[in-house]
């Protein structure tokens, strides 16, 4: 048996594993030669492959920033901007995905929804306007004027604590496993 890493920069990205059978001859030092040497060359090749995605990757990013800066741009009332902010991240997680985007009430007590993308008719009904006192993600980025980032919601002690019934059903239905809220803020003030 063989096993080369195939290393680039210091940097280990794969292995090329090479095994014989029990009566096939032993690896001679110019099978081990010829096999180092294409481990190197395909080294290389992953490197570049990898350094290509990432460029590719790079770009569709960018672009997407550009359509969403040119459509936000364009866009001249609160629900317009929703529904552009909206769509754009939605393409961006996928159709399994919810997005919502709250604008804060005058008087600063509850949110409501400008639009909503993903899930059931009901459910997005349900989640139409949330009092800034319920304990979802989105009050608590507004309260504490940050972004929230929860990677896996059951692991979450407090899930659905304190939350209207029919909401946490409602989430539950839906099956999120991670949740995030950004607060749109200007100069200081959560829009």
């Amino acid at each position: 048996v063989l096993a080369i890493p195939l290393t680039v920069r210091g940097r280990v990205l794969a292995v090329l594993g090479l095994g014989r059978r029990g009566d096939a001859p032993p690896f001679t030092k110019d099978d081990r030669e010829i096999a180092e040497e294409i481990a190197g060359r395909a080294a290389l090749a992953v490197d570049n492959a990898l350094l290509l995605a990432e460029e590719r990757a790079a770009a569709r990013r960018l672009a997407l920033l550009q359509r969403a800066t040119a459509e936000l741009s364009a866009a001249t009332t609160p629900l317009e901007v929703a529904e552009v902010a909206g769509g754009h991240v939605r393409a961006l997680t996928g159709p399994d995905s919810r997005v919502a985007v709250y604008e804060v009430d005058p008087s600063h007590r509850a949110l409501s929804a400008l639009a909503i993308d993903g899930g059931s008719p009901a459910g997005r009904e349900l989640w139409r306007t949330l009092p800034m006192s319920t304990p979802v993600v989105a009050t608590t980025a507004v309260n504490e004027r940050r972004p929230i980032w929860v990677e896996d919601v059951a692991a979450q002690p407090l899930a659905n604590r304190g939350l209207a019934p029919e909401l946490a059903a409602s989430a539950r239905d839906f099956g999120l496993a991670a949740v995030a809220a950004l607060p749109l803020t200007v100069a200081g003030r959560v829009v």
